[in-house]
């Protein structure tokens, strides 16, 4: 179903996990479909984001949806290795850009952390967190992936360090760790990637992760910027884990 959904654009529809066999677009999404000027007959592709795509034929359009005759339906499993990326959100337009990117890439969830040195910036990532869920649903739609992220409330590192217990492995982000390579990330099923904000880490969060047993990672000798690192080490660890 991967290739059938390269094949036409992909929409959204709650309606895959319910067995029917003709659907509606409505919303947002019909909004979007619009655009394209849609007619009878037209091929698009479908996904609930819970692993459930579809292949469909247009069979009526409307003022306000379209309705869609399922040719053909998969469901998609989970990927083998959820890989969660917490960060601490700054200037928001620089945050934007790694979760569309990150979501594009194969991330599975994204946790908002506050820390001493971000917490003003944090809330604001929560006040704008529907515009966040608007990215991943775009970044879904043109990755053509079957699984939405989840964006989580923003975690506090001073209160809800134990948060990061689901997980069975917590990578940090930090300049003294080692390289990535030189860490066993083969086999591991939960991994959540730890960046830290502009001006780093307290000695005191470093302390509460590495209570958790976390695996400290550098990227390198070059210095970039803190949401280019988050990606690169996203898209790096996914693939030294077998999951990217």
């Amino acid at each position: 179903m991967d290739s059938l959904a390269r094949s036409a654009r992909l929409f959204f529809s709650d309606d895959l996990s319910q067995g029917q066999r003709t659907v509606d677009i409505t919303g947002v999404e019909f909004s979007h479909l619009r655009v394209l000027r849609p007619k009878a007959g037209d091929t698009v592709a479908l996904t609930d984001g819970q692993g459930n795509m579809a292949l469909g034929r247009i069979n009526a359009v409307g003022k306000e949806h379209a309705a869609v005759d399922i040719i053909e339906k998969e469901t998609i499993p989970p990927p083998q290795v959820h890989t969660a990326l917490a960060f601490a959100p700054t200037k928001r337009d620089k945050w934007e850009w790694l979760v569309e990117k990150a979501t594009e890439n194969g991330v599975l969830s994204f946790i908002p952390l506050l820390t001493r040195r971000n917490i003003e910036f944090a809330r604001d990532f929560e006040r704008k967190r529907e515009r966040f869920e608007r990215i991943v649903r775009g970044a879904v739609k043109q990755s053509k992936r079957a699984w939405l992220p989840k964006i989580h409330a923003p975690v506090s590192l001073n209160k809800e360090i134990d948060f990061f217990e689901k997980f069975d492995t917590i990578a940090l982000m930090h300049p003294h760790g080692q390289p990535l390579d030189a860490l066993a990330f083969h086999g591991r099923k939960e991994i959540v990637i730890a960046v830290g904000p502009e001006g780093g880490w307290d000695d005191s969060e470093i302390t509460a992760f590495r209570k958790h047993d976390a695996l400290m990672f550098h990227l390198g000798p070059y210095i970039l910027k803190t949401e280019t690192a988050a990606l690169k080490a996203a898209i790096l660890i996914q693939y030294l884990s077998g999951g990217g």
